[in-house]
């Protein structure tokens, strides 16, 4: 009777051929592209801010309703900076798409 070696380890794996993988220029690679990630984090970053803000409205915790603690001024300063920042990366995403 004849043992066969059966590893895992020394098994021969398939590369798909050219006729499964096309190439070229006409090809383009599944996903979004860099500009709609840019602009989809940009959004992001302005509802995060926007959240911040808006639960410091909610408690009543607000730089913006007068009478704040440190702990407002560093939540409200962190809002207005993830929207500041939502806002750069939209607007450097439309730039970079209307070159």
């Amino acid at each position: 009777m004849e043992q066969r070696d059966v590893r895992p380890d020394t098994a021969v794996l398939e590369r798909p051929g050219p006729a499964t993988a096309p190439r070229g220029p006409a090809v383009r690679p599944a996903g979004p592209t860099p500009d709609q990630v840019q602009k989809s984090q940009g959004v992001r970053d302005l509802i995060a801010g926007a959240t911040l803000i808006g639960i410091g409205f909610l408690f009543g915790g607000s730089i913006f309703q007068g009478n704040p603690t440190i702990l407002d001024w560093i939540f409200d300063g962190l809002g207005i900076f993830w929207i500041s920042k939502g806002i750069y990366l939209l607007a450097t995403a439309n730039s970079k798409s209307a070159v």
